[in-house]
């Protein structure tokens, strides 16, 4: 069901927001767009629809997700003439990319999401962490309290009548990819690697079209992995050691 999602989720954006994307010339930036564009706008419309049935029934988060992807492929269905002419335009965007970068992103996600999947895991009904998820017994507290406790209007998972103003939208997105049939675990690890993922080609995508410099496509990744500081030099001892 998550590949589903996200299928629906593309097409329909793809076909909402066509006209921007007429103005932006890399396939790269127009996938990267859709992408974090369908993910913000998903995450605030099914939190509305959660909070509006919370008046009504249980069950929030489930049902939230699935009205929201009815609504999305009623949209699909009235624009099915250019989805249609979508579709057969993927092959151009195929071309457009190219194989060996399209080989690479496959590569680089991979890569994310194995190292990621190495630092989250379940064994024996458990979950371990590593140190790079120090915090995850505060986060998943959070996620839980969406997917199961029906927590909307969102109140502090741990205390009871005191509204969470800060730092919970995030949350959404591995509870939606929870509801659809991950593991807690996978749906933060998998939402990790696409999110890095999808910044890494955006990154490349602008060097393609405004970098004027071919050292620019070595830096770029050095300075979004180490966020520009020497730091990450003690965070990968820290990971090494763990």
């Amino acid at each position: 069901m998550i590949i589903a999602y996200f299928f629906i989720t593309f097409f329909a954006f793809w076909l909402f927001f066509r006209k921007i994307l007429y103005y932006i010339d890399n396939t790269l930036i127009k996938i990267a767009f859709i992408f974090f564009v369908s993910t913000y706008i998903s995450v605030f419309a099914v939190f509305l629809i959660s909070t509006f049935l919370s008046f009504f029934t249980s069950h929030l988060l489930f049902k939230s997700v699935y009205i929201y992807l009815f609504f999305l492929l009623f949209f699909l269905y009235v624009k099915r003439k250019s989805l249609k002419k979508l579709i057969f335009k993927v092959p151009y965007y195929a071309r457009d990319m190219g194989r060996v970068r399209g080989i690479s992103i496959f590569c680089i996600f991979i890569i994310m999401y194995i190292f990621f999947s190495r630092h989250l895991t379940v064994n024996g009904g458990k979950v371990f962490t590593s140190y790079i998820y120090w915090d995850f017994h505060y986060h998943i507290a959070l996620i839980e309290s969406f997917v199961r406790g029906d927590n909307f209007p969102p109140e502090i998972e741990s205390i009871s009548g005191v509204y969470n103003v800060y730092h919970f939208f995030w949350a959404f997105i591995p509870g939606i990819f929870q509801v659809l049939g991950l593991h807690a675990t996978s749906a933060i690890t998998l939402y990790s690697a696409l999110f890095f993922t999808l910044i890494i080609i955006t990154a490349y995508g602008f060097m393609e079209t405004y970098g004027f410099s071919k050292i620019s496509y070595i830096l770029l990744p050095i300075f979004l992995v180490s966020h520009g500081s020497l730091k990450i030099v003690d965070n990968i001892k820290n990971v090494m050691n763990s």
